[in-house]
């Protein structure tokens, strides 16, 4: 009834905008009522490129959509959670969002022409070469069933192969293959896994090492299980990662912008807790929560930090 309510007074509003106001400044007037509350409508696609933490990425977008929504009377965002096929086929279809939330290397070369460079975000280092927005990042960890030693390197996890098993599948990327990526082509190490289940292989401790991601932190705690782990480190000691969540923007006003600077925004970003991520602009560490730990804290515990990637 309120809602009703309302409507009617911004109606009334506009007709004596129209039929009081002469000439041009009626014109005006009614322009300015229809902007401001003229419903806005932003497409936002969500793909999951890569492995995650916990919880679904798709819903804890779609929870801070409404979040923003709630701030922003009359902006309404339509997130749609996609597999990566639907959404390739899509964009090959000339189909394009208001926004993208994927990860690096999911658009073509000419796909990432058509971007509007985002203020509130500039995707630095080699795991992405266009400008967007990173809004959470994962990392790769080396697990052991020993105690931990420093963060190791891919000429170090190259000496533990064959025996070493790698996650592979259609979402898991496989670790070593895609962290070379981000090494000079001189520098890359020729490697092959061999374990399709490398998870459940260490898990049943079936093997003496695991290279995986922030995820099978969470599993392994969940199941009680005794385990180390080391972050995966360049020659430098910087995080080696390319498990970034981007927001790429294809169109849209000042709103699809904004929506970028409130999922970026300091306050948001320490809701990445909820999925087992972190957050590639602010130390949210105080406030992790489900009693599991976080991959994080074994990166503070090696010296190392997602932000500096972006730096």
């Amino acid at each position: 009834m309120r809602r009703i309510l309302c409507c009617l007074l911004i109606a009334g509003c506009l007709y004596l905008a129209v039929t009081l106001l002469p000439g041009r400044s009626a014109d005006l007037t009614a322009a300015y009522y229809l902007r401001r509350y003229e419903p806005v409508f932003i497409t936002v696609w969500h793909v999951d490129t890569f492995e995650g933490g916990v919880n679904s990425r798709g819903g804890w977008l779609k929870a801070r959509a409404a979040e923003y929504e709630k701030k922003n009377r009359g902006v309404y965002l339509l997130v749609s959670v996609l597999d990566p096929d639907t959404a390739r086929a899509r964009l090959n279809a000339g189909e394009r969002p208001t926004l993208l939330s994927a990860g690096p290397g999911f658009l073509t070369k000419s796909e990432a022409a058509e971007l509007i460079p985002s203020e509130d975000g500039n995707a630095a280092g080699a795991a992405q070469d266009v400008r967007a927005a990173p809004y959470a990042v994962g990392a790769y960890f080396l697990y052991r069933r020993e105690e931990a030693e420093e963060p190791v390197t891919l000429r170090q996890i190259a000496e533990l192969l064959p025996s070493l098993p790698v996650k592979r599948g259609k979402k898991t990327i496989p670790a070593l293959v895609t962290a070379q990526r981000l090494l000079p082509e001189n520098e890359r190490i020729s490697v092959r896994a061999r374990s399709q289940d490398a998870y459940a292989l260490f898990a049943a401790d079936g093997a003496a090492a695991l290279l995986g991601t922030q995820r099978d932190w969470f599993r392994l705690r969940s199941r009680e299980i005794a385990f180390s782990a080391v972050p995966l480190v360049d020659e430098s000691g910087r995080l080696l990662t390319d498990l970034i969540q981007y927001l790429y923007r294809f169109g849209g006003d000042e709103r699809a912008a904004g929506f970028i600077a409130y999922l970026t925004d300091r306050e948001t970003q320490k809701k990445l807790t909820g999925i087992g991520l972190m957050s590639p602009s602010t130390d949210a560490s105080p406030l992790y929560d489900g009693g599991l730990g976080t991959a994080e804290r074994i990166l503070k515990e090696h010296g190392v930090s997602p932000r500096e990637i972006f730096s």
